[in-house]
């Protein structure tokens, strides 16, 4: 964790860099348009996690950012109960072999995307 972490908030700092206010990304996923995806609520997320899981997420962290910014392919989505979330999920494979999913959820009402999460699949 010590050597992980440093690097994904570099990562993070880079797209803070970009923006005035929060730090987001664009994707280029069709159903997205070019939106931006903000980051900040993967940070309050993995804050909630165990010291092992957050280090199988960090570990991912350039691999989802890389999914969000250039997948072409349309995620998967669900709409939440009460209508007002919509939950989409990207997968993906690493270099090495390792499948991972990715989480953005869109708040309907205000049409904003966030980066939620990133997770091995196994």
């Amino acid at each position: 964790m010590n050597e992980l972490a440093p690097r994904a908030r570099a990562i993070f700092r880079h797209a803070v860099g970009k923006s005035r206010r929060s730090p987001y990304i664009n994707s280029k996923c069709r159903i997205f348009k070019t939106d931006k995806i903000f980051l900040n609520l993967f940070w309050a997320h993995l804050n909630q996690k165990g010291a092992k899981e957050r280090i199988r997420r960090i570990k991912l962290y350039q691999c989802a950012l890389d999914t969000m910014q250039h997948s072409r392919i349309l995620p998967e989505h669900k709409l939440s109960t009460d209508r007002k979330v919509v939950l989409y999920r990207f997968y993906g494979i690493t270099k090495g072999g390792e499948e991972y999913c990715v989480q953005v959820k869109e708040e309907l009402k205000t049409g904003r995307k966030y980066f939620m999460s990133v997770f091995p699949l196994k």
